[in-house]
């Protein structure tokens, strides 16, 4: 089932984090503490959405959603998909593919002209893994620039 998570997700989130992370970082109590500090101030964000797919209690799936709000396209706005981790023990069975559809719905529903999704891996199977979704690759060119 998915739903938005809240405050008490905070452990089972950084469990997936960690897994989005390419570093090898600690899961410590500071950590599902300043999680749940985020949780909180976004629940209460109507432009940003943190979805979980949760099964068994737990969280084993999450994307999140952010909608900007734009003066071209009939001063539409769009929507930004980030996050995108699914438990490395369940992958394979659709989780990601709801989650991402789930979003991308959330996406149209807030009267979004486009979401965007970008990746920075290479695996050909993700990038198919996202066409499946329905986004297009290589549409346009991203350009990033980190802090």
């Amino acid at each position: 089932m998915i739903r938005e998570v809240n405050q008490q997700d905070a452990q089972d989130m950084a469990l997936l984090i960690k897994q989005l992370s390419s570093s090898n970082i600690d899961i410590t109590d500071a950590m599902v503490a300043a999680i749940k500090a985020k949780l909180s101030t976004l629940m209460g964000v109507e432009y940003i959405k943190v979805f979980g797919y949760e099964q068994a209690g737990n969280i084993i799936g999450t994307s999140t959603l952010g909608r900007v709000e734009g003066l071209s396209n009939d001063c539409r706005p769009f929507a930004v998909i980030e996050n995108v981790v699914v438990c490395d023990m369940v992958r394979g069975q659709g989780i990601g593919k709801q989650l991402v559809c789930h979003a991308m719905a959330q996406a149209e529903k807030w009267g979004c002209y486009k979401v965007i999704l970008e990746t920075g891996r290479k695996e050909e199977w993700k990038l198919k893994f996202y066409e499946s979704c329905g986004l297009t690759r290589g549409e346009k060119t991203a350009f990033i620039k980190r802090f």
